[in-house]
């Protein structure tokens, strides 16, 4: 009975069944609200961002009319809906012009008319949004990549629209680390992962200040492939990945041999300033087998506008006997405060 009312669930009569059930309207809020935590602004030199309304941008590339919001597999469900930020855009400005910027196709006319197009709309524009990520079909399950780079065409493009207008925020999509020769060069960066059916609206209200960027990087972002240590063995010509970095995996490997990194692990920025202060450690039991602290610390925003923090805490055992890394997260807390509002976390 259970696997006919499964099977049931699969046609259009059980689909229907159940969204009379379910608050899809909720549902799709949960998944922007997910989605809004997770974007993590990786860089925002001159305060660029967050634009002000009414702004004119050129929108640039597929992905914001076509979101790349999950991956391929296993894990890829069928969204009751899906915000694309083109879209989302015109809640914050009528002034908008998107075009599509590049192509993968070997057309070689066609790419250069899609370029010009993009880069005309760039100069007129105060500013440009440009999408760039991961296609479908190169980052998946079952599939090694052989290198963390943009698709050759993206890069160009950007070149360009760095070019064509200083004011270019790069919007990125994608579900693993990327490299990013171009960095340096870009004021904003805004990584939006593969975030679910309510990114398209996340992006947008992040990108126009209707929404303050809390997200943290759960990855380490190495500045080429070759710093990965596990690149040395991974995978080998039988297609076999060999784990010998022990205890040295991710931030815990560069860290602890002070590797310079794009972006670190827990690192994202806001459009408010926190400070810390009143850091209190106490021991509250030292034996020979368990060591228990209790760590305090005040957060006060001290920016203009409301935002949440995430307080992380790092741990390391300067009378180990085996080998520990440098830094281990050992606990991590989401706070959120009002303008000038304090909050003791511990």
């Amino acid at each position: 009975v259970r696997v006919l009312s499964l099977m049931m669930l699969g046609t259009d009569v059980g689909r229907q069944a159940v969204r009379a059930i379910v608050d899809e309207r909720a549902h799709h809020q949960l998944a922007y609200r997910a989605a809004l935590s997770s974007c993590v602004l990786l860089k925002n030199e001159g305060n660029l961002l967050p634009l002000k309304p009414g702004t004119s941008i050129a929108v640039i590339g597929n992905f914001a009319a076509f979101p790349r919001c999950q991956g391929l597999g296993s894990n890829q469900v069928l969204p009751t809906k899906v915000d694309c930020a083109f879209d989302r855009f015109q809640d914050h400005t009528l002034k908008i012009h998107g075009v599509q910027g590049y192509t993968d196709s070997d057309n070689e006319a066609l790419r250069h008319a899609l370029l010009d197009e993009a880069i005309d709309a760039a100069k007129e524009n105060a500013a440009a949004i440009v999408f760039l990520g991961i296609p479908d079909g190169i980052e998946m399950e079952g599939v090694d990549r052989d290198h963390m780079d943009l698709p050759e065409a993206q890069e160009i493009l950007l070149d360009k629209i760095l070019e064509a207008n200083p004011n270019t925020v790069v919007v990125l999509t994608n579900g693993s680390p990327i490299t990013m020769p171009w960095a340096k060069r870009v004021p904003c960066i805004l990584e939006g992962w593969l975030g679910g059916q309510g990114v398209g609206s996340a992006i947008a209200d992040i990108i126009f200040g209707h929404a303050n960027p809390c997200g943290k990087l759960a990855q380490t972002f190495p500045v080429k492939l070759e710093d990965v240590p596990a690149t040395k063995w991974a995978p080998d010509a039988n297609r076999q990945v060999q784990y010998r970095e022990a205890m040295n995996v991710g931030y815990r490997y560069f860290n602890s041999t002070d590797k310079a990194v794009l972006f670190p692990f827990g690192h994202g920025l806001t459009y408010t300033s926190f400070d810390y202060s009143d850091l209190v450690v106490t021991v509250v039991k030292d034996s020979e087998d368990e060591v228990q602290v209790d760590v305090s610390v005040v957060v006060c925003n001290i920016g203009d506008r409301p935002g949440a923090e995430i307080v992380q805490c790092y741990v390391y055992d300067v009378e180990r006997s085996l080998y520990r890394p440098y830094h281990e997260l050992q606990s991590f807390e989401k706070v959120y405060l009002e303008p000038n509002e304090s909050k003791t976390i511990r």
